[in-house]
């Protein structure tokens, strides 16, 4: 609970200050803050950094009363000059624009921002209806590792691979610790519960079905609920040996080319003879392909059109 201190006390981003019969409000910042915010030279999507000096802006007009509302925007002003911005930015970045009805899209791109390749892409892209959102490529979070210790595999959510000695496999997700979901399924077949799990169904099936859960295969961590659906119909499209219910979500066709080769291995060639150009005479064999005139001009085409 806030205290006041010095006829002030903050409130949210408000700071309260009780003067006589009045009480005057600006915007309120801690002992820590040190007014650093997006540099003008890193690389960011200039809308970003237009963003980031309207909200600073619009927050002073909105909060501050008048009083305190010039000596907020100065504050303002110098604050993104030492972040690097100029005066010509600032000034952009505080006129006043009127407020036009945006465009609606059919569907969004999420792309990283790489400077004079993403514009380009991004108009592209609108042209067939397509909105653009931009990201950073490296985030400072994944520079610096994590101070939490790592879950054991079995003790985090993720997707799974469980083995049939009859050759057969079960692909599975889940939100829960993976642990958890495996005890679900041994609880599902001792009570014959064909509803609660495919491999209690999978079962009592005819012929010899038996399962160690022990050897449970994780093929992915991950805690977000749409790249794991994503990655279990990924890995049913690559066992296409497996007993279960359904084929996942829809995947676009897009995956194709990573899917199939992992379920048609490469081909080997080794068996090809190499091709060579037939000799007459005394003429020595020379192998077409390693000929060191093959990458050289055609020279019949070169005379041809001398001529």
């Amino acid at each position: 609970m806030e205290i006041e201190e010095n006829n002030q006390i903050p409130f949210l981003n408000v700071l309260v200050t009780r003067d006589k019969d009045q009480l005057r409000h600006t915007v309120c910042r801690k002992k820590t803050h040190s007014d650093r915010y997006l540099n003008a030279q890193s690389h960011h999507h200039p809308q970003q950094k237009r963003a980031l000096m309207k909200t600073l802006f619009h927050r002073a007009e909105t909060i501050c009363d008048e009083d305190s509302k010039q000596r907020e925007l100065k504050h303002i002003k110098w604050v993104l000059k030492c972040n690097g911005f100029s005066d010509r930015d600032i000034r952009f970045a505080r006129k006043v624009r009127q407020h036009t009805e945006q465009q609606t899209y059919q569907k969004f791109a999420c792309l990283p921002y790489v400077q004079g390749v993403t514009d380009r892409i991004r108009k592209i892209l609108e042209k067939r209806n397509i909105g653009t959102r931009f990201t950073t490529e490296k985030k400072i979070s994944q520079i610096l590792p994590t101070p939490k210790d790592k879950l054991p595999l079995f003790q985090s959510e993720g997707t799974y691979k469980v083995e049939c000695l009859c050759g057969k496999c079960y692909i599975g997700q889940t939100g829960r610790s993976i642990q958890c979901r495996l005890k679900e399924h041994s609880r599902a077949i001792k009570q014959y519960d064909k509803e609660k799990s495919a491999l209690a169904e999978h079962k009592f099936e005819d012929g010899d079905h038996t399962f160690d859960l022990e050897k449970t295969v994780v093929l992915a961590k991950t805690s977000k609920y749409h790249q794991r659906l994503i990655r279990e119909a990924i890995e049913i499209r690559k066992n296409p040996n497996n007993f279960n219910r359904d084929q996942g979500v829809e995947l676009s066709s897009t995956w194709n080319s990573v899917i199939r080769p992992c379920t048609h291995p490469p081909t080997n060639f080794s068996h090809r003879t190499t091709p060579t150009i037939p000799t007459t005479g005394n003429t020595p064999t020379t192998n077409h392909i390693n000929s060191p005139t093959r990458n050289r001009p055609n020279q019949f085409i070169y005379k041809l059109r001398r001529r």
